[in-house]
């Protein structure tokens, strides 16, 4: 698992993704977050980004099971967001 929601922040030197590293990428686990990079703190809206189609159909049960941010949050994102 990799927190990457912090990767515009790196500075002094290059922010490496979890996901540059191809002999883990059937168990890699990417989660990423919209409040940091867009400064909207408050904003519960994450994402998360997996080659492993057990670990998405488990967060799509999740997310079905309406446990996902408020729909307006969401559009927000799609029209001003960069996921």
């Amino acid at each position: 698992m990799s927190d990457e929601a912090y990767r515009e922040f790196a500075y002094e030197t290059e922010s490496v993704s979890i996901e540059k590293f191809p002999e883990i990428r059937d168990r890699a686990i990417l989660l990423d977050s919209c409040s940091k990079r867009f400064n909207v703190c408050g904003v519960r809206i994450g994402a998360i980004a997996s080659h492993n189609k057990d670990i998405i159909s488990s967060a799509l049960k999740f997310g079905q099971a309406r446990l996902s941010v408020a729909t307006i949050e969401q559009l927000a994102m799609v029209r001003f967001g960069k996921f």
